[in-house]
């Protein structure tokens, strides 16, 4: 069988759902959540009981250098904020997390807690871990950087669509995209999906500051 295609496929259909999941049926986040977890570690799981893991040349060094970038982009995040702050609707993204996700004042910090630790290793495990280890270790590097890359900014759309305009959704994505291709990049770098997670993790720290600033929590 090619594990290739078994990657690519399994991924996208996993993310197809999810998708499908968060626009078509009004879940709380907690149940959201759940099934986030349940496919994206046990797809992985379940594919490597019949095929091995990559396995990638892993450097001793492995924390200096995405700390520092995770400062950037802790940095990068806040001031583009306050740069572009009036142009986009606060009110309606904090009346979907109310009415859709269930998340109030009180309980945005446990789902911030979560997302910083726990939401960014599991997006790392996936798409970095699954996804572009076992890409980059068959040989397709190329597609590897695109793919994950390219689902990665896809993935993210079922949460951030109807956020934005038009245009500023192109952005976000496009920004996605290319975070993507970082963090693909730091991992091939690396030898391992860690290094990826520690920015990710310091980038959502950010993020959930943001937010409760915007929606005027704290």
């Amino acid at each position: 069988m090619n594990r290739a295609k078994i990657v690519v496929g399994t991924s996208f259909l996993v993310s197809l759902f999810l998708y499908i999941f968060e626009q078509g049926i009004g879940m709380p986040y907690p149940v959201k959540t759940a099934v986030k977890l349940l496919l994206f570690i046990g797809v992985p799981f379940l594919f490597y009981a019949y095929f091995p893991k990559p396995h990638l040349k892993k450097k001793k060094e492995q924390w200096k250098s995405p700390l520092l970038f995770g400062i950037v982009a802790f940095v990068v995040l806040l001031c583009s904020y306050w740069l572009t702050k009036d142009l986009i609707d606060f009110t309606e993204i904090r009346s979907y997390l109310k009415r859709d996700l269930g998340i109030t004042p009180t309980t945005f910090y446990a789902v911030g807690f979560y997302i910083i630790l726990g939401n960014s290793w599991i997006e790392e495990w996936f798409f970095r871990g699954f996804i572009f280890q076992n890409l980059l270790s068959l040989g397709k590097r190329r597609i590897g950087y695109v793919y994950s890359s390219g689902l990665f900014a896809l993935y993210h759309l079922a949460s951030i669509q109807g956020w934005f305009s038009l245009p500023l959704t192109l952005v976000a994505l496009a920004g996605l995209f290319g975070i993507g291709m970082f963090f693909s990049f730091l991992t091939e770098k690396a030898g391992t999906y860690k290094g990826s997670w520690i920015v990710h993790m310091i980038a959502d720290l950010a993020i959930i500051l943001i937010g409760l600033h915007a929606f005027g929590w704290y």
